[in-house]
């Protein structure tokens, strides 16, 4: 009776470390591809905002960022473009956020901060775009940033200049 308890405990153990492994390893093994997205009819919108994404800490090799960032506006819909140079370390459960704060180099700076989930991170790669809720007020908002949702961790910022 024992063995049975504690062959199913080490059952569970085993496949929950299992689990966590797959979550870890599988972007880097089966990253998705790189995106080219453009915004539908640029031509109609106006750049009000761009930045660059930044490694927030350069001693930390698997959590960073590169390239450029752009929102534009048409009439009262903002959309935050990732540019073609974008570039993220592979990780699983990114998500891009806007928020209030700038110069987010820490988890606690971006916890600390008002922010709203816009999306799911289509690819580590690649220019793509996010559309900003209405209610979304973009004069309160001075930075993109790529977020962990898994383990909580900042991936990269990048503060919004706007024009």
């Amino acid at each position: 009776m024992r063995s049975s308890i504690r062959s199913l405990i080490a059952g569970v153990i085993g496949f929950l470390v299992g689990l966590t492994a797959m979550l870890i390893v599988y972007p880097f093994i089966f990253p998705p591809p790189t995106v080219n997205e453009k915004i539908a009819n640029i031509e109609t919108k106006t750049k009000v905002a761009t930045g660059m994404f930044i490694h927030p800490n350069p001693k930390d090799r698997a959590h960073y960022g590169k390239g450029s960032v752009s929102v534009y506006k048409s009439k009262n819909q903002y959309e935050v473009l990732l540019g073609k140079d974008f570039k993220v370390g592979p990780g699983p459960a990114f998500h891009v956020f806007l928020s209030d704060a700038r110069n987010i180099t820490t988890n606690a700076a971006f916890k600390n901060s008002k922010k709203i989930d816009i999306g799911i991170l289509k690819s580590f790669q690649g220019s793509q775009v996010y559309p900003v809720p209405s209610q979304v007020n973009m004069s309160e908002m001075h930075s993109v940033v790529v977020w962990c949702v898994s383990f909580s961790q900042l991936i990269t910022s990048a503060n919004l200049n706007f024009s």
